[in-house]
């Protein structure tokens, strides 16, 4: 069964303690939970590298899918430049493992791509150390760049 996936820009506001980043937004099935697994990433896709340190956010509303704009109490802005299909492989408190297929994202979404791409191949992602430190986990991606 395919399940929906999106990755949004997050720019912060200049005020902020907290970087600009990417959100990798993942829809789980419904017996894991009705939220979306969300994991902050301090680089664009187009530059990911295995293994990337990410760090889990708590799970975002659905809505997240899909939106573009303003974020309420100054938390920045969202820009969805990546979304698509996954199918899951793996999913424990643990160890997470999921194909992932793009829909086409514009080219100019991403910093240095000047070309429409797709996106497909495969998503590790894996807690760190501790139970405690439970939001320090690394992802690593196997993917194929696709141009149209």
């Amino acid at each position: 069964m395919s399940f929906r996936f999106a990755v949004l820009h997050h720019q912060m506001p200049a005020d902020s303690e907290r970087a600009s980043h990417w959100d990798v937004l993942l829809e789980q099935p419904p017996e894991f939970g009705s939220g979306l697994l969300t994991f902050e990433v301090s680089v664009p896709p187009n530059e990911w590298r295995n293994p990337i340190s990410i760090r889990k956010l708590p799970d975002h509303r659905p809505i997240y899918l899909h939106y573009d704009g303003q974020l309420s109490d100054n938390r920045g802005i969202v820009t969805r430049i990546l979304t698509g299909t996954i199918q899951w492989r793996l999913l424990k408190d643990v160890s997470l493992i999921l194909c992932v297929q793009s829909d086409l994202f514009p080219s100019g979404s991403l910093s240095n791509v000047d070309r429409a791409f797709t996106i497909q191949g495969e998503l590790r992602i894996s807690k760190l150390g501790e139970q405690s430190n439970h939001d320090r986990w690394t992802m690593e991606y196997t993917h194929e760049f696709g141009s149209n």
